[in-house]
């Protein structure tokens, strides 16, 4: 008979922060407790889904135990996870709202000052410090819901799975779960839901409508931007292919020129020996430049 064994991260796996991986729920181990009563499916009618042959005591026992295993450990995945996140809540989304509603106030000050040149060139340079901290703290914030929002998820799809899996067997244990859901319910991290949300969306306001100046719907991209974990928008990523494509090109034409004038030969050419000289220090600083770059791009991924 078909086995269930999608793994309840394939819905989740785009919003997890890489740095905080051993805070996350350990699905695969749960899910390896879930998929070890697949020992028993051989027994099982494919058609009418029911056993040829009884369980005996001690196999129901076993199963029994596999279930409590079951539970024990999401509890325990349950309390470290809750922790991480109530340390992530307490001391950076919280501290993060309150530093930019202040600096929202210094904007607000700022904008009633008098409009003279000075005060513009304040202001002008105020906001892109303010625009800058805003994009930074987003994708903090970001990551701190998609903390909780994933979590959540697996753990319902895990109790999902268990109850699929284990029902088949007629061994799912309903006050299991509805322990486990009881505590899951009075847990830090399915309290805070709607207030994470409502943080997120100050946030995502507040940028759009003050922070970013007159075009909001570039402010609303840009955000959706970091939320995607994307650097570049549609023009900016054609821009750059642009660039690169030129730079290519120029890098074939120059290869071209230095063979037409010998460069690559065994005989020393006058250019070689005479004009090479002069701009060999530039070609190691576009050199240079050039994998300076390429390696910030590979750490940065």
């Amino acid at each position: 008979m078909a086995r269930h064994s999608s793994s309840p991260l394939a819905t989740s796996r785009a919003q997890i922060v890489p740095e905080w991986s051993e805070y996350y729920v350990n699905a695969q181990g749960l899910n390896r407790i879930i998929e070890a009563i697949s020992t028993f499916d051989e027994r099982l009618d494919p058609l009418h889904e029911r056993y040829r042959s009884p369980m005996s005591a001690e196999e129901k026992w076993l199963v029994g135990e596999l279930s409590q295993l079951f539970k024990n450990e999401l509890v325990s995945e349950l309390f470290k996870v809750n922790w991480f996140f109530k340390y992530q809540f307490n001391n950076r989304l919280k501290v993060t709202l309150v530093k930019l509603q202040r600096n929202l106030q210094e904007l607000d000050s700022l904008e009633q000052l008098p409009p003279n040149a000075q005060n513009r060139a304040k202001l002008a340079e105020f906001r892109i410090v303010l625009k800058n901290s805003f994009k930074t703290h987003y994708k903090e914030l970001w990551g701190i819901a998609g903390f909780q929002k994933t979590n959540l998820e697996i753990m319902n799809a895990l109790l999902s799975q268990y109850r699929i899996r284990f029902g088949l067997h007629n061994c799912f244990e309903p006050a299991l779960v509805k322990e486990f859901n009881s505590q899951l319910q009075k847990s830090f991290l399915f309290m805070k839901e709607v207030e994470t949300n409502s943080a997120l969306h100050f946030m995502r306001i507040s940028y759009i409508s003050r922070v970013s100046g007159s075009n909001q719907e570039r402010a609303a991209r840009e955000l959706g931007m970091i939320a995607m974990g994307e650097q570049f928008g549609v023009k900016e990523a054609i821009v750059i292919g642009a660039l690169g494509g030129a730079m290519l090109v120029l890098m074939i034409v120059c290869l071209v020129f230095l063979s037409m004038l010998g460069f690559f030969e065994n005989a020393e050419s006058p250019f070689v020996t005479k004009v090479f000289p002069m701009f060999r220090g530039s070609l190691v600083l576009f050199l240079y430049v050039l994998f300076f770059g390429i390696e910030v791009f590979i750490w940065e991924n």
